[in-house]
């Protein structure tokens, strides 16, 4: 997939692991469920996409057998958002992209989205 990198001002790179959504409709109903169960704006909220992760490999190179393939969701989250969004983040086991980046556990990732989101943007 060619990536384009979306940036949002004030706003923080989230990641839904094992999260795929197939079509603008599955968008759609997730950021109703946002706003319905968690009172925050559909428009606090910008898909990235889903990303499929690679295979773990081994010291040799060797892609491990049953790893990778799972779908993640990325979208952007407005800054002002945050305090509603942070229990359901826990509960849901959504990851910030900085976290993932600055732990370099981002190599699971195909390099194409790497290029587009080189690393992440803290806002202040």
């Amino acid at each position: 997939m060619d990536w384009t990198n979306i940036q949002k001002g004030s706003a923080v790179l989230v990641l839904w692991p094992d999260c795929a959504l197939h079509d603008d409709m599955d968008v759609l109903n997730l950021k109703k469920f946002f706003e319905n169960h968690l009172n925050i704006n559909q428009a606090s909220i910008t898909d990235v996409g889903c990303v499929t992760t690679l295979p773990d490999r081994t010291e040799e190179g060797e892609d491990i057998p049953g790893t990778g393939g799972r779908r993640d969701f990325f979208f952007w989250l407005d800054m002002d958002a945050i305090p509603k969004f942070i229990y359901a983040k826990t509960l849901l086991n959504m990851i910030w992209w900085s976290d993932v980046y600055f732990n370099q556990q981002e190599g699971m990732y195909p390099q194409d989205f790497l290029d587009a989101y080189p690393d992440p943007v803290i806002p202040c």
